[in-house]
This record gives structure tokens, sequence and C-alpha cells, in this order.
């Protein structure tokens, strides 16, 4: 593409005007073809699925008959006509269950060929084949749906043959295109052409004096004029050059600084009168003779090297200092500014520059910059800071000590600003109203303090001093001003007053008595603590000669006059001993001693600390006593006592463990409890117990099996608490263990009793009810019986007219009530063992604990008690309820239960509201199940829950007095509790609780 463009511009006109308008044409052309023959596509593409969709239609009709009374045969022929069509390669018709009843496939095409998916009415492009779906219908209702799939490679050749005839036009145009192009361009590049001509002949000759030819009157005809203008102006032009060549000439030869010019070749080509007196060489010595190289110091060669390469890339070069070697050997320094002047091609002309003698300025700089150098360095090194304003309170200089405080790397930094500027900017208004006083009195301010503020945002203090600045008038132009940070004296001052402050405030009020011994044994100093410990003032306490005689009790001053003898040796130590107050009493005290020396190391004598520890002493002795009822509990106790660390590892074992395990304790010390469990208990437990332990929690009545010394199983009930040191860290478990294998093996004994028990019930429950059921049974054949002796005697005659009615008597009305008084007490019997053989099999039940979501068991309850709520017009409302470790198929039947109790014995003067919702309290999940009906009387309360009680045994609600005693016996099972609130027309609160997790238990 690059290559293309570039030969593009080396085209002349006519060549880009020709190629402009033919491509002019071929995009015109090309567009046209292309969106003809997108359209003919469409069009070609929209015929052929509309005639797809018609023939479909009237195949589908041709079919209507057989495909309603399931003739495929027909169907089949009715295809087969579409053989006439080469470009349909199969066809086939779906009942609506998408089974295929008739099958067209076109000569020659595979058997691979098969039915496609079912798809609703419409069409699809599968790659080459076009699939048509077309709903069959008879009477508007949708019998069949037909699929024809149709090959569209003659519609592609159509559309081929279509584009090859676009392509034989869009040839044809191009090439009329190129032949009208060719001729039409000529009036618009014959000009340009002639135009360029002149041009080159003029670069050519250099004669500004020819004038093109003007040809037309239009665009081209009025560049002709401006060019033939232009080239007037450029005659005029050099005309003026010219003149201005000689004016330049003049002021280059007689200018009174050194001119001169370099050619490529960094030789001197021209050099002015000013600039060879400056070197001391004639002109004929310099031109194109040297470079600026050979006249400048060794040690500026290749600066210059590097200023001529400057000079080359920038243009130009701006006061550069050298060092010219005159002719006669001594030094001139100049200042040289230069400029390069380049070609059309960038290629150098030459340079040209202009040289100042600097030589006499640069010694006056030296000498001032020598005397500035000079007060600098006073300034720099003196230890205070140093600033210097003008009348407007603006900086105009300072030493760098003040620069480094204003937070500015350099002195001359600072110039131009003000206290506003600074970061002292907050005292800045104090600052310069001290300046103003200076300046308006005329008066110095000296060594007065004042705060400031540093760049870290420190708060530091300066001890200040100003004068007024006058000049050689004895004017005041401006102020001069020192200070010195005294921040570290200011500190160091109010740190010792502070120290001083501070050790007067601890030593005045610290609790210990603190005393100040000299070397010579005496008191020097002591603090009122002494008062509440001895109960002498410090006057007193000073007073005493022999303070240790005075204070300590007989039994221990041997032992303090030793301790003092060891102080006075300046050594350090410690000691408890007895004390008599002033008022008698005798109290314990902790002293402690250590020698004070001076910043010299001079030993000063000895400082004392005493303190009271007398309640310390006592709470000794009561923790030795509790210590020793403590052992004495845990050797006695029948309960072993122990104790583990964090990791479980046992660090104590009471003695009784010899009991239970027949371990010594030293024996159990160092292990764990899971070292004495077989391995699947042990398993077991540690799983339990790691959750406990992470939760940092207490547990009890953990049942565990334990291995004796002697190798039989111990059953122990474990309880335990964790324990934590005084900083709140966990440090373990503290706990009993109690050997529960008698009770468990009492249990288990107890437990099969009452299998044993309920298996009796269950026999002699279900042979009571046969024999129930053969009582029912007869009474009700004797029933029938009496009936037909009743029928026998209207028919039969008697002797006896009085026979016959008291037979009758007997069979109409005695026997009849004997018998309903048979069927009522075998009904109410029957109902009764069927309770037991409830209670029976509710023992019998296997519970498969698990975790319950009690908010979908209570929905599954309420939705399947729909009918009886809808009866009672009934309210049920649930809370968010807890979730259980429970038997789901018995928690039904317990809610089940509640439910129906506060449907039947509902109250029929007001609605029944039932509510049911929960809680969590100590690892029990309690649920309240609550109605406003008719209520428990309190004679009935600690009744409701036993065998066959009803609150009204002959009253309209029916029933076997079972549903309570059955739910506490589920809720036995599961180691909870209910119970009940309630008062008479005032509704029940029956409240149910379960375990939230499962019970831990012997595995």
């Amino acid at each position: 593409m690059n290559r293309l463009k570039a030969k593009f511009h080396t085209w002349t006109i006519r060549t880009k005007l020709t190629l402009i308008m033919m491509a002019t044409s071929a995009v015109a052309v090309g567009v046209g073809c292309a969106i003809f023959a997108v359209f003919t596509a469409y069009v070609l593409r929209q015929e052929h699925v509309r005639d797809l969709h018609n023939l479909a239609d009237v195949i589908g009709r041709n079919s209507q008959a057989a495909l309603k009374f399931d003739i495929p045969e027909d169907a089949a022929r009715n295809l087969a006509t579409l053989e006439t069509d080469e470009s349909i390669v199969f066809a086939c018709i779906f009942d609506l269950q998408g089974r295929v009843l008739a099958i067209y496939r076109q000569q020659g095409q595979p058997e691979s060929l098969a039915p496609p998916v079912l798809k609703p009415e419409g069409h699809e492009f599968d790659g080459p084949i076009l699939k048509i779906f077309e709903d069959v219908e008879m009477n508007g209702e949708v019998i069949a749906r037909l699929c024809i799939q149709d090959d569209r490679r003659e519609e592609k050749a159509q559309l081929g043959r279509s584009i090859a005839t676009m392509f034989m036009v869009m040839a044809v145009s191009l090439l009329a295109a190129y032949l009208i192009s060719w001729r039409l361009q000529r009036p618009i590049s014959r000009p340009i052409l002639s135009l360029a001509a002149t041009a080159a002949d003029i670069a050519a000759r250099k004669d500004y004096s020819i004038r093109a030819v003007k040809e037309s009157e239009d665009e081209i005809g009025t560049l002709i004029d401006s060019f033939n203008d232009m080239l007037a102006q450029i005659q005029r032009n050099e005309e003026v050059i010219r003149t201005s060549e000689e004016h330049f000439r003049d002021f280059f030869q007689n200018a009174p600084i050194g001119f001169h010019i370099f050619g490529p070749n960094r030789l001197i080509i021209d050099i002015n009168e000013a600039e060879l007196a400056m070197t001391g060489y004639e002109r004929d010595e310099i031109v194109n003779k040297k470079t600026w190289a050979d006249l400048v110091v060794d040690e500026q060669q290749e600066m210059f090297e590097q200023h001529w390469k400057d000079i080359i890339t920038s243009g130009e070069a701006r006061n550069l200092e050298y060092t010219v070697v005159h002719k006669d050997g001594h030094h001139v320094d100049v200042v040289l500014n230069a400029s390069a002047r380049f070609d059309e091609e960038g290629n150098l002309i030459n340079t040209r520059g202009s040289v100042l003698d600097i030589s006499e300025r640069k010694r006056m700089t030296a000498q001032v910059r020598q005397s500035q150098q000079m007060l600098k360095t006073v300034l720099d090194t003196i230890a205070v800071r140093v600033f210097w304003k003008d009348t407007d309170l603006n900086f105009l200089g300072c030493n760098q000590l003040f620069a480094d405080d204003g937070g500015v790397a350099r002195p001359e930094e600072i110039i131009g600003k003000s206290d506003f500027d600074m970061a002292w900017k907050a005292q800045a208004e104090s600052y310069r109203r001290d300046d103003r006083q200076v300046m308006e009195s005329g008066e110095s301010k000296l060594n007065y303090e004042e705060p400031q503020t540093t760049p870290e945002g420190r708060n530091i203090w300066l001890s200040t001093s100003k004068i007024p600045l006058r000049d050689d008038k004895g004017d005041i132009i401006g102020m001069l001003g020192t200070y010195e940070d005294i921040t570290d004296r200011k500190r160091a001052d109010l740190a010792l007053r502070l120290s001083e402050q501070r050790f007067r405030a601890i030593a005045d009020y610290t609790y210990n008595w603190e005393l100040w011994i000299s070397p010579t044994g005496g008191v020097l100093w002591t603090n009122p603590a002494v008062e509440r410990i001895t109960g002498y003032s410090v006057a007193e306490c000073m007073a005493m000669t022999d303070y240790l005689g005075s204070l300590v009790v007989e039994e221990d001053r041997a032992m303090a006059m030793e301790a003092k003898e060891k102080g006075l040796k300046e050594e350090r130590g410690r000691m408890e001993c007895r004390i008599r107050r002033k008022d008698g009493k005798v109290i314990w005290v902790a002293s402690s001693w250590q020698p004070i020396y001076d910043n010299k190391g001079v030993w000063q004598g000895q400082r004392v600390s005493v303190r009271d520890i007398t309640d310390r002493k006592n709470a000794e002795e009561r923790l030795a006593e509790s210590r020793e009822r403590f052992r004495s509990l845990v050797e006695t106790t029948s309960d072993w006592i122990w104790e583990t660390d964090r990791d479980g590892v046992y660090t104590y074992v009471s003695p009784k463990v010899k009991d239970l395990l027949g371990y010594d304790p030293d024996e159990l010390l160092g292990k764990t409890p899971f070292d004495n469990m077989p391995s699947e208990e042990a398993a077991r437990v540690s799983g339990v117990l790691e959750e406990i332990r992470l939760a940092q929690k207490p547990f009890q009545a953990m049942e565990n099996v334990n291995l004796h010394k002697d190798g039989r199983k111990v059953i122990l009930e474990t309880s335990g608490v964790p324990v934590y040191d005084a900083y709140g860290n966990f440090c373990g478990y503290r706990g009993i263990g109690r050997d529960i294998t008698d009770r468990k093996r009492l249990l288990q004994i107890l437990e099969a009793k009452n299998r044993e028990l309920e298996s009796i019930v269950y026999t002699s429950s279900h042979d009571l009810r046969s024999t129930i059921v053969n009582v029912q049974g007869f009474s009700s054949e004797l029933s029938v019986t009496c009936e037909h002796l009743l029928g026998l005697l209207e028919d039969i005659p008697l002797p006896h007219e009085k026979l016959k009615e008291e037979l009758t008597t007997i069979l109409q009305e005695e026997i009849p009530t004997e018998l309903k008084y048979i069927a009522t007490s075998a009904n109410k019997m029957d109902m009764l063992i069927k309770g037991l053989l409830k209670l029976s099999r509710l023992g019998q039940v296997e519970m498969k604990m698990e975790h319950i979501d009690m908010n979908a068991l209570m929905t599954e309850v309420i939705d399947s008690m729909q009918y009886q709520i809808q009866q009672a017009g009934a309210e049920v409302r649930v809370d968010r309820l807890p979730d259980c470790m429970a038997d789901a198929g018995q928690m039904t039947q317990i809610f089940w239960n509640l439910i129906d109790n506060a449907l039947k014995y509902r109250d029929s003067e007001r609605q029944c509201t039932i509510e049911i919702s929960g809680s969590v309290k100590e690892d029990m999940s309690v649920y309240c199940v609550a109605d406003n009906g008719c209520g428990i009387p309190p004679r009935h309360q600690k009744n409701i829950f036993e065998v066959f009680h009803r609150l009204e045994p002959e009253g309209a609600v029916g029933g076997e007095g079972l549903g309570l005693s059955i739910i506490r016996r589920i809720i036995d099972r599961h180691g909870g509790e209910v119970r009940v609130e309630s008062a008479a027309g005032q509704g029940s609160r029956f409240f149910v609780s379960v375990p939230t997790s499962r019970k831990i238990s012997i595995g």
C-alpha cells in the first residue's frame, strides 16, 4: 500500500484525473450491481419459500381425507406427486404426536435421509436445503403437519448467472468510463502542465521576469494570474534584498561588537574589525584558515565540538562563554551567540555569530561573588538564623539555617515571599506587626521569645532580635532579623519542672511508703504514706533516730538490722517482716531497697519501698486452709475430680480414680481421657468433645465407656466446665466423673421389663379384643334372634295369652335393653383396648433421630388438617420455629394431636384461633401451641396426661382419652418435657420441649 501511495505521487495530473474518474465510475457501478445482486437473491429466496408453502398447502388439502380416515397409503401417493419437481429431495407427514405417517424420498437419495425433528409451522434454511413445515387443517382443526425439503442448488445457479451478467456490464461500463475520462481531463490538465513547465524554466534560469500564459478564466486562470503576481513581487524583493545586503555589510564591518560567519567546514569565511581586534590577527590570517576552535583555549575544544553539534541540531545557541587566546598570548573572555542557515534540503549553508568582550565584567563579577561568598559563609556558619526584608515586608534574603526552617532548599528561593507563604503563616501577622513596629519606630527589638510552626507542623520557640536597615542617607529601607531555636532549652526547663512535679506527685501520693536513707543510715526523706502504714506522721518518722528499733517487732528485728547492713554496703535486697503500728497493731510489710547514685556515680544512700502485705498474708493462710479443705473433699468424695490442659491432657487426677478405674493418679497424668477408652468409643467421644472444646462450652452428664485397669468396661457420667486464666485465656477443662455402670445395668433391666410388660399388654389387649369382638358379634346375632322370635309369636297361637304378653315383653323390651348395655360396654372396652394397643405399639416403634426443619414439618401438618380447620372455621398462625433433633413421624403426631384437641374443644361463642411459636432455652427447643378454646379447669390439669382421662367422659366430643398420653409418652422417649397452662373459659397453652441437638449416649 505504501509503495502504491509513493507511486501515485509521481504520476502526472493527467493520469491522476483519469484514475479518479475511473475509480468513481467503478464504485458507482459496483454499488449498483451489488444492491441489484442482493435484491435478486432476496426475491428469489422469498419466491422459493412462497412457492413451496403453496405446494405444501396443495399437498395438505389433497391429503385431508387420507389423514382423517388414517389411510397412509393415499397420503404417500399424494406425496409421490412431488417427483415432478426435481428440486424436492424429501417430504413427510407427521401426526400431532410427531409420528411419521407418510414419506417421500427423491429417487437416488440415500436411505439415511430421514425425517427431521418436528417443528412448528414455518421454514428454515439448513445449508443448501430449505425445510418447509405446513399445518394440514380440516374444518379449522390442525390434523397433521407436512414437511418438505427442497434442494436450493438451482436457485444458487440462477443467482450465479445473474452475477456473471452484472460483471460483464461492469466491464463494458468501465471501458466506456476510461475513454470518456481520457478525453474530458485534457482542458484541466493542459494549463496546469504548462504552468509547471514555466515554473521549472524560472527555477533553472533564475529569471523572475518570465510570465506564464493564461488560457482560461476559470480557477486555473486565477492561479496563473496569482503566480505571475508572485513573480513580480519576488522581482521587487530581489531589489530590496540587494540594498539591504549593502546596509548589512556596512553594519557588519563597523559594529562595536565582534561578528563572524562560519562555513559548513567550520572555517571562518568572514569576520569584522571588532572581532579581529579581540584576537589580534589580520583578516588574511583568519579568513578561510582558522576555525573557532583554533582561537579558544585548549580545554574548551571539546565544549566547542558539543556546541557546534547543538547549533546544527537546534539552529541557534545563546550566551556561550569562551576564553579567546589573543595573538600575543593573553586571554580574552567573550560571550558567543550563533545561529545556523540551511537550504531547502536541510543542508547547512553557514553559521553566523556575535562575540562580546566580557573580560572586565567577569573580573568585577568575580570580586562581587567573592565578597558575597564570604558574607554567605559567615551567615551560614553562625548558629543563628538571619533574614532581611524590604519595606513591603517581603523577604530579600536569608542564610541557610533560615531557609531550612522555611522548608526551602536554598536561600535564593525565599526572595520575594512573605511570612504568609511560609510554614509559620499562623504566626505571620504577629511577625509582621513586630517588623512594622521596628521600621516605623526606627528602634531595635531585641531578645524576645515567640512561637513558630515548622514545615513538619511542630511548634518551636524562638529568641528573636530585629533592627531597622538604613541606606547611606539614613533612610529605613527594610529590616534585619535574627533568631535562635530555644525549643530544646524551653523543653528541658519544662521537663525539669514537670519531672519535679511528677516526682512530687508520685512520691507524695504513691500507695507504698517510700524512704530515702542516707549513707549513715538516717532518714533523709519519706512520703505521706508512712502515716497510713505505721500510724506515725512524716515529722514523727523523720525525728526517729532508730526507726527499725521503733517499728520492727522484736522477733524480726535481727533480720531487719541485717538487711540494713546490706543496704549500707550498696547492695540490693528485699524482705518481709512484722512492724508495730503507733496504735499497737502488728502488721506484715514487704520492703525492698536499692542504692542511689548521682550523675557522677557517687553513692547517695538507698531508696527503700515498703508496702502493707497483711491482707496477702491473711489470704495465704486462708488459701492454705481452703486447699486443705479441698484436698479433704476431693479425697473423700465418691466422684473422680480431674483437670486437663487446652490439649485435653490430664494435669490433675484425684485419688478416687483408683476406685473407679484401678489406676493411681500418677499413671494418668500426661495422658488423655481417650487413652482409657475402647477405640470405637474414643473416636465417638473425641468428635463430640472437639466441638465442645472449640466452642469452649460446659458439658453435663456425658456418658462414656472406659476400660478398668483389669480390662472390664466402666461406664462414667462426666461433666466439665472450661477454665480460664486471669487474662481470660482458655486453659483447659475441670470436671468430675461418676461411675454409673450399676445404674445403667439397672436401667437396661428396667427397659427390658418395660418391653416385656408392653409385650404382655399388647398380647393381652389383642386377646381381649378378640373376645370383645365375639361378644359384639353374638350380641348382634342375639338381637336378630329376638326379632325373629317376635315374628314367630305373631304367627304361633299360645295356650295362654298372658304367656304371650310376657314373652313379647321379654323379647321386645328386656332382652334388647340388656343387649344395648352389653354392646355399649363392649364398645367402651374395645375403645380402651385399642388405646392400650396404640400405647404398646408406640413403645415398640424404633425412633429415627434426625435434624428436623420444624417450619417445613408444621406446614405439612397444617396442610394435612386443612379440611378440619376449614370445617371449624379456625385460624392457625405459625411463628418462625427453631429446628430440633427428633423423630419426624412422632413429632408430626404430637402437633396433629394438639391442633386436633384445640379444634375439638373450641369455644362456640368465638372464632377458634390457634397460635404456634417456639424458642431455644438451654439446648432445648421449646414449642407452644396456644388456643382460645374452653380451657381446662385446675382440677383436671394434673390428670390430663394420664391414660384414658377425658374432660367430659360422656360429653359431645368423642375420643379415647389417649391423645395427651401419647404426647407425653413420645416426649418422654425424646428426653423432653410437656406441660400445660390453662384456665376455664380462657383457652390453653401446651408447651413441648425436645433437644436441639443429638443426645450424647453410650456407643
